[in-house]
């Protein structure tokens, strides 16, 4: 590029670089593809991107974003001066902002005075509906008199002008604006969707709202007033399955759902929406395990997931069978609509051989089967993790050669238990702000924190020591000897070597929790799933690894260490596709 007659200027190498990484940040997490040619050549064109780019809220991007506001795009290489045309933009950015400063400065003492005034008038009305000053205002217009607070009511009736205060808003109001409409998951809508919406409008200012009963148990409206005005937000928990028929019916904008949307409701709804299973649109809000659930008179400890499989379809119908009593099997399930059913069915039914027992009690709400199979010695069933209450839960194993997990926070939270699974929110990417803003705080540490307090498992990092595996390699048990694991596994999209829609948010989450925590050093330990190839297992396991190592590195963490165990220690069933893709994963430990 020739900027003057004496000077040929060049394209500055730190400044493309820096945005080939903002084009792979875009490309990894929004699916976005930035023209580089027109952004280097078309200076307005490429300050209004990065504006945009501003707004979008992440802070990764953010961060590359002003890191190239505040880059030279084009340098003299012989003396390193900036060409005449940048300079000349930057100058004019120096006048804008300088602009903006005085028109600040006019607005805040402009501000101050209307304050003032406004102070004054309202200080004046206090005293008059307290009684402390009275005043009236005679035929004449400089005529004021004061009267003491003894004044006669008769006097009191003749005193002009009156003034209005503005009303306060008493809810619930029947013209509430609708803001937002959530729809889905009964695991999600009965307690952590209520906590989080109540907290984000807290982080609004917001001090009144109220929620309404709807037409039914599980439908609920959040009404509350902001800026004088009152809001509606609608909230509807008839079970994951219809989160995705009522964003395809037009009467919902956001699908809560205790499972992963389905191929077929993402073609369905891609023509309105875009592709819900992109990274920008699904959001995982938090992590539950499907915990079995009996009797605390039950003696029983532990299952294999064939056992639940025989159970839950009656071909096991007696404890007695189990090493336990003498008593008939009780079935408790829930309903078709529930994610939760979905989620057990994927894990427990994979095989195709068994089906759900037509004995079976059906029940829409987790609390009350809960509360049913406390009082029910025989029975057993399956709920979300907040939801065992004062029935017993118990430990899984994924297969008869597989060690039995309890669900416990950090079990669920690694995914290591075999019946973990994720909660979800899918967002269309034409949301309004309001929506995205919320969806912010779900994922942020702040959102995370109302997870933990409902009772589910957050995202938030959590360190645990590890004791000694017997069917771990001696290296595996070393290093638990002196590190800790992160209460986190990265997983991988079906059939790709690209990090899932959670692995991609962990990234961020692992450089804070390293950054906050200085001194640790990092060691990334892959694996694979027994049904890969046998020649090439440790091969994948190594190189799920590295492919972690290089996006942690990209954003500036340090690796200490890089293992590959193949196969070694599935966590879950080789029959499913849930089950493979918990199996390759990459584990992270610090010490």
């Amino acid at each position: 590029m020739s900027v003057n007659n004496k000077t040929s200027f060049t394209l500055n190498v730190d400044f493309k670089n820096k945005l080939i990484k903002l084009k792979a940040t875009l490309s990894r997490a929004f699916d976005i593809q930035l023209p580089i040619d027109k952004l280097v050549h078309d200076t307005v064109y490429r300050l209004n991107v990065f504006d945009e780019l501003l707004s979008l809220g992440n802070e990764q991007v953010t961060a590359q974003v002003k890191s190239l506001q505040q880059t030279t795009v084009y340098i003299d290489p012989a003396t390193g001066n900036v060409s005449k045309q940048e300079t000349t933009v930057k100058l004019n950015n120096q006048r804008i902002k300088h602009a903006n400063t005085i028109r600040e400065h006019t607005l805040n003492k402009s501000s101050f005075v209307i304050l003032l005034l406004a102070s004054i008038i309202f200080i004046f009305i206090v005293l008059l509906q307290t009684n402390i000053l009275q005043v009236t205002v005679s035929a004449e217009p400089n005529s004021i008199r004061h009267y003491s607070p003894n004044i006669s009511d008769s006097l009191l009736a003749e005193a002009s002008p009156v003034i209005h205060l503005a009303k306060t808003i008493q809810l619930p109001v029947d013209n509430a604006m609708l803001t937002m409409r959530l729809h889905g998951s009964n695991t999600i809508g009965e307690h952590l969707a209520p906590a989080l919406l109540t907290a984000y409008l807290k982080t609004m200012g917001v001090s009144e709202m109220r929620w309404l009963k709807g037409h039914s148990a599980v439908e609920r409206q959040l009404q509350y007033t902001h800026n004088n005005q009152a809001y509606e937000i609608e909230l509807q928990a008839h079970g994951s399955s219809t989160a995705f028929t009522d964003l395809a019916n037009g009467v919902a904008d956001l699908a809560i759902s205790s499972r992963k949307i389905k191929d077929s409701e993402v073609a369905l709804l891609k023509a309105q929406y875009g592709n819900l299973g992109l990274a920008g649109s699904e959001v995982i809000i938090s992590l539950d395990g499907v915990a079995i659930i009996i009797n605390k008179n039950n003696p029983l400890n532990s299952l294999t997931l064939l056992q639940l499989a025989k159970i839950f379809s009656g071909e096991i119908n007696n404890w007695k069978k189990l090493g336990g009593e003498d008593l008939s099997i009780n079935v408790y399930a829930r309903d078709t609509n529930s994610g939760t059913w979905d989620s057990f069915k994927s894990l427990v039914f994979s095989d195709g051989d068994h089906t759900l027992s037509p004995n079976a009690s059906r029940y829409q709400s987790s609390s009350e089967l809960s509360d049913l199979i406390a009082k029910d010695k025989a029975g057993i069933g399956f709920i979300g993790l907040p939801y065992i209450n004062n029935s017993k839960a118990i430990s899984i194993a994924a297969s008869v050669t597989s060690p039995p997990i309890y669900p416990t926070k950090f079990t669920v939270s690694t995914e290591d238990y075999p019946l973990s699974r994720r909660l979800y929110l899918y967002v269309p990417a034409s949301s309004s702000e309001f929506i995205k803003r919320f969806t912010h705080f779900v994922t942020s540490a702040a959102g995370q924190e109302i997870v933990e307090q409902v009772g589910l498992v957050s995202q938030n990092i959590q360190l645990q020591g590890i004791y000694p595996n017997k069917q771990a390699p001696q290296i595996y048990n070393d290093y638990g000897e002196i590190a800790q694991r992160l209460s986190l596994n990265f997983r991988f999209q079906q059939g790709s070597n690209q990090l899932d829609s959670k692995g991609k948010e962990d990234l961020l989450r692992v450089v804070e929790y390293i950054r906050q925590h200085a001194g640790l050093r990092v060691v990334l330990m892959g694996f694979s799933d027994p049904s890969e190839e046998q020649n090439k297992q440790y091969q994948l396991s190594l190189k799920r690894a590295q492919i972690v190592e290089r996006e942690l590195q990209a954003r500036g963490l340090n690796i200490t260490a890089v293992e590959g165990f193949g196969s070694q220690l599935p966590i879950a069933s080789t029959k499913t596709v849930i089950g493979r893709s918990k199996n390759r994963r990459v584990e992270v430990w610090v010490f």
